[in-house]
């Protein structure tokens, strides 16, 4: 029995209540003609972004795409430029024109609504620990260790340029170990990450950053995930238990075996980054 909640104005969530309580797999989605409307919507906003905006017309929208984000959560990094730029607003009355950042956003949640006609499920994952650990250091690169194998990527010379810091580093080797996930098979799991960086496990759990280069990596990450129906549940560890850390201060002299990597590094990265092979 198909029933629906009204999450705001213009905004209708279907779900399945029998098959929901019952703990089933459980679908839920938007309704068509509130997708078109909402497309309508953002597609009203786009042509304004080339003029002045005003904070009510920002917040409008910025509160519908809170309500999505709950159908669509990869979409939580994709709010952060607008998040930031209601904030320049003093009052109901100044006008502030647009960055790149939100016209990149917003695109990304229109194709989203465009093309995403899934339902997505509500029916809870499995936890699976592949026995995943992470590290970064600025001084050699990235170290992933996956049970009994390594890979490992090298910094390139310049990386540290427009805003990368280790913090940027941190971010990616998320992103790395996402991709390398995929790539060996994972798929509608909930998995287990082991980090010894608060800031990335926080990064996880709120969905957004407030710099545009480690934000940028870190939709990169939701997207992967989107489509792989994959969540992540970062696990804090101590550095010094951290099996990643030889890795990724250049160090392979390991009783685990080399992991071969053979899935091409998004362009953001190739620049900056060198596998180990």
């Amino acid at each position: 029995m198909a029933s629906h909640i009204q999450e705001g104005p213009g905004l209708r969530l279907h779900f399945h209540l029998p098959q929901f309580l019952l703990g089933s797999h459980q679908p839920h989605s938007i309704d068509p003609l509130q997708k078109a409307h909402l497309s309508t919507h953002q597609a009203e906003f786009l042509l304004n972004l080339a003029s002045a905006l005003l904070h009510q017309e920002c917040a409008s929208l910025h509160g519908t795409l809170q309500h999505l984000s709950f159908v669509f959560q990869d979409g939580h990094s994709f709010l952060a430029s607008l998040s930031a730029f209601i904030t320049k607003f003093p009052n109901n009355f100044v006008q502030h024109h647009s960055p790149t950042t939100l016209l990149h956003d917003i695109h990304w949640w229109r194709c989203t609504l465009a093309h995403n006609a899934t339902p997505h499920s509500l029916a809870p994952h499995p936890f699976i620990d592949p026995c995943l650990f992470v590290d970064a250091s600025t001084s050699f690169g990235i170290g992933i260790i996956m049970g009994k194998h390594w890979a490992a990527w090298k910094l390139s010379d310049g990386w540290r340029l427009n805003n990368r810091d280790i913090g940027w580093v941190e971010t990616i080797t998320m992103e790395l170990a996402m991709l390398l996930l995929v790539n060996v098979g994972f798929n509608s799991s909930i998995i287990v990450i082991h980090s010894d960086n608060t800031g990335v496990i926080g990064t996880y759990n709120s969905g957004h950053l407030h710099n545009p280069e480690q934000n940028s990596s870190l939709q990169h990450t939701m997207c992967t995930l989107a489509c792989s129906g994959l969540t992540i549940s970062p696990l804090y560890m101590p550095s010094s238990s951290n099996l990643a850390n030889a890795p990724s201060c250049g160090h392979f002299s390991l009783p685990v075996t080399h992991l071969l990597c053979n899935f091409t590094l998004p362009h953001p990265l190739s620049h900056w980054l060198s596998p180990i092979s």
